[in-house]
């Protein structure tokens, strides 16, 4: 015989305290509460804030990158300027940025964030090659700067990259 009763004080607290009687033993359910956002954990709140504070950075560091590089002109057998010196260390430490913070970004998920962080890295590297070629064939006809239109497509690959991750990340939970 199965029976279903609630508290004898007459008290009913929501859906929280029920007591289920199946055979003379007695099942009490306290404070069961149901949850619908899974509460974040203090390293995944600090792995997260770490992550916007590089990625601030390299953005910063990128765009720099990208001005520099739409004033220099070099011709063929002219030694390099000092524009030319500037856009490449510039470059270079945007490039060095972004691997230092995939790599400390990586290295604090755990195996939900890193599967999903290596789904999102896969197809905007499959992006990027393809505006790559695109580009390529758009630099042979003479219809873009091959140096700026690059650069554009990095950019725009990293924001890809970041906005995979985003949707990613809101439907695994």
């Amino acid at each position: 015989m199965q029976r279903l009763q609630m508290a004898s004080s007459g008290e009913f607290q929501g859906l929280c305290k029920a007591y289920l009687t199946i055979r003379k033993v007695c099942f009490t359910f306290k404070d069961m509460k149901i949850q619908n956002k899974p509460s974040e954990s203090t390293n995944e709140i600090n792995r997260r804030r770490t992550a916007a504070r590089n990625s601030v950075f390299v953005f910063l560091l990128l765009l720099a990158a990208l001005m520099a590089g739409s004033s220099t002109t070099t011709v063929p057998g002219e030694s390099l300027g000092g524009r030319d010196i500037a856009w490449i260390a510039i470059s270079f430490a945007a490039l060095c940025t972004i691997v230092w913070s995939l790599f400390v970004n990586y290295r604090q998920a755990d195996e939900r964030q890193k599967e999903i962080q290596l789904k999102a890295a896969t197809i905007a590297f499959i992006a990027v090659m393809f505006g790559l070629f695109g580009v390529q064939i758009l630099h042979a006809v003479h219809l873009v700067n091959l140096t700026i239109a690059a650069q554009v497509l990095f950019i725009g690959g990293i924001v890809v990259w970041e906005g995979l991750l985003w949707i990613f990340d809101r439907r695994s939970v």
